[in-house]
């Protein structure tokens, strides 16, 4: 399974403006985003909840934004991001 981190900065350019700006939140603090709620993370990226939870689909698939803070929380190592 490849690196969340990674799959993140794949996906970026396909994203909607939103989501973008909500990938890039939580590439520049994954840990940070383990511990968030939904609607903590849409308050702290300036993006609605509905954002956060198709992103996490984007992402993840059906799993959504609960597998995203677990695969995000497994993550070795976190890498800074490439935007």
């Amino acid at each position: 399974m490849e690196s969340i981190i990674y799959s993140i900065q794949k996906k970026l350019p396909a994203l909607t403006k939103s989501e973008k700006r909500l990938a890039k939140f939580v590439l520049t603090d994954p840990q940070k985003v383990t511990t968030m709620t939904t609607s903590e993370l849409a308050t702290a990226a300036a993006v609605s909840p509905a954002t956060v939870a198709r992103f996490g689909q984007t992402i993840c698939g059906k799993g959504g934004f609960p597998t995203l803070k677990i695969r995000l929380s497994s993550e070795k190592e976190f890498t800074q991001p490439i935007y």
